[in-house]
């Protein structure tokens, strides 16, 4: 990139256990859809995904590396890529989109690091995951309640990084699903679909093979802890909870502090789905009331609209993207 570019910037942040490719994959993607707008678009990955390994000091073979949630890549690394972003295009203010966990980033950014709010002109949120107790997701429901006994027994085994692209299930499902697609639908379901219990509304089916090919790709098995965490806790959004003596050596109280929402004063518009088993339409009205600048609040007019219609629905465009488009300050040309 030259070092100044023409071009409003805006930034694409994925969610749990995607990449950027979540941004690249329909005809009609976001990030198609933006830059044929004129808008100069930047995509993150979150780190620990299959693009996003790379460490200063530390290999992904190494236990320290995978010690993080999304507690660090709110609190470091979105206030990196924001001041990495405007720097290399000179501009003062950028937009942020993000989906599920890309949200939850930001929103811990603006609450730990409320100067940044200054630096975002709009920030549109799709199918945010923050307070997670009303999810009725598979992930949430099943997994949940468990999740000190599952984290106890994936340390003892070594298992630190969760649902990578290469993961044994990963790729025995797409060694003898591939070329079928019934299969893909029912026994090789992918793990973003089984976890979050969508459905394939209005789905080229003939994508799940491209899906497939991407998805999951990974995270820290302290990151899913997290949301498990959080949707135990009830309606909340709460830092990592490290167990009474080390909560006290961390925040100086032996619970976990919340994030405050108040201190997010950028203009905010949620985009939900009404349909959506991960974050949910109560989950959503209880951040609606907690935003410090919250601009407007869009149900998706299809009622089956779920988590991921917003990344691979035929649809998405249409219901979506064009509508969130006038949102954003118009691109400088």
């Amino acid at each position: 990139m030259a070092p100044k570019v023409s071009g409003q910037p805006v930034f694409l942040q994925h969610g749990l256990m995607n990449s950027d490719n979540v941004w690249l994959l329909l005809p009609d993607a976001l990030a198609f859809t933006l830059a044929d707008a004129g808008y100069d678009v930047w995509l993150g990955n979150a780190r620990g995904n299959t693009y996003s390994r790379r460490h200063v000091s530390l290999d992904p073979s190494q236990e320290d590396y995978w010690n993080f949630s999304f507690d660090e890549m709110g609190n470091y690394d979105i206030p990196a890529v924001i001041n990495f972003v405007l720097t290399k295009t000179g501009s003062e203010k950028m937009s942020y989109v993000g989906h599920s966990m890309g949200c939850t980033m930001f929103f811990i950014c603006m609450s730990l690091h409320p100067e940044l709010n200054e630096k975002i002109d709009v920030m549109i949120a799709l199918a945010p995951a923050v307070s997670m107790a009303k999810s009725t997701a598979p992930l949430m429901v099943n997994q949940a309640p468990f999740a000190p006994q599952i984290k106890y027994v994936f340390d003892l085994i070594g298992v630190r990084a969760y649902q990578p692209v290469d993961s044994f299930w990963n790729n025995l499902r797409k060694r003898y699903c591939e070329p079928n697609l019934f299969l893909r639908y029912s026994l090789c379901q992918n793990t973003l679909f089984s976890s979050s219990g969508d459905e394939y509304h209005s789905l080229d089916l003939n994508l799940l093979p491209i899906i497939d090919g991407h998805n999951p790709a990974g995270t820290s098995v302290n990151t899913a802890v997290h949301y498990a965490q959080n949707y135990m806790a009830g309606q909340t959004f709460q830092r990592f909870d490290f167990g009474v003596e080390e909560n006290q050596l961390r925040y100086g109280q032996t619970t976990p502090p919340t994030y405050d929402l108040s201190k997010v004063t950028s203009d905010v518009f949620i985009f939900w789905g009404q349909s959506d088993k991960v974050s949910a339409p109560t989950d959503i009205a209880w951040l609606e009331t907690k935003l410090g600048n919250l601009r407007n609040s869009i149900m998706i007019e299809d009622p089956l609209w779920n988590h991921f219609s917003f990344l691979f629905s035929a649809d998405a465009k249409r219901l979506v993207y064009d509508k969130l488009i006038p949102f954003l300050p118009k691109p400088i040309l």
